[in-house]
């Protein structure tokens, strides 16, 4: 059938149409995200202190996921460092949760995850007011079921702003597995200053008690 050039341009302009028509739609069906040449993008969270309590507590662990998954190869060391910023732009509230996550046997992931702790540490002590989750730090410190990096590492933030809990906590360190040889120096201390002033009966007895808890 032979079609008049009417009906010929009219066929022409139907047929582009439903094309242009089809693509829009292919390409509203692409992720977000990922771009028309196919090669999808890394999805980043954003800043951890924008976001609301919900959906950063599930940031802060999808972050902590990611720097956990780095291995000594450096292989995911990129998205470590993604996950790394986005942590240390989190409040002093996160702490505790990045103090947990160092305790683990990936050495690089426990690196990470200290210097995200050492950013927002700094962060909060620079501030007129310093708001830090002191109970929380003071559990994780008292648990001697923790490693002992992590328990120095609350140590000595609290220390900071209270010089008088080391000395507070070292009766209850003569048994502890991390901190028993400083409370065992610090009886040898005592006995050697009662000895000075003569005080001979107080310095036999701390002696005595550092011997009994030594370990070396």
């Amino acid at each position: 059938m032979m079609l008049s050039d009417t009906h010929r341009s009219g066929w022409i302009v139907t047929w582009l149409s439903c094309g242009m028509l089809l693509a829009a739609s292919l390409h509203a069906d692409e992720p977000v995200g990922q771009g028309r040449s196919g090669n999808s993008k890394q999805n980043v969270p954003g800043n951890a202190s924008t976001v609301s309590t919900a959906d950063r507590e599930s940031k802060l662990e999808v972050a902590i996921r990611t720097i956990g998954k780095v291995s000594e190869n450096a292989q995911g060391a990129a998205a470590a460092r993604q996950a790394r910023e986005f942590l240390s732009q989190a409040d002093a509230s996160t702490l505790p949760r990045l103090l947990e996550a160092m305790d683990t046997s990936n050495v690089l992931a426990a690196n990470w995850y200290r210097t995200a702790f050492d950013a927002i540490a700094e962060r909060e002590l620079a501030k007129s007011a310093p708001d830090l989750p002191r109970e929380k730090l003071e559990a994780y410190l008292r648990d001697a079921r923790r490693p002992g990096r992590p328990r120095r590492l609350a140590l000595a933030l609290l220390q900071r702003l209270d010089n008088d809990l080391r000395p507070r906590l070292m009766e209850s360190w003569l048994d502890d597995p991390e901190f028993r040889r400083d409370a065992v120096e610090e009886r040898l201390k005592q006995g050697d200053h009662a000895k000075q002033t003569g005080d001979a009966d107080a310095a036999v007895k701390l002696y005595q008690v550092a011997f009994e808890h030594a370990r070396d």
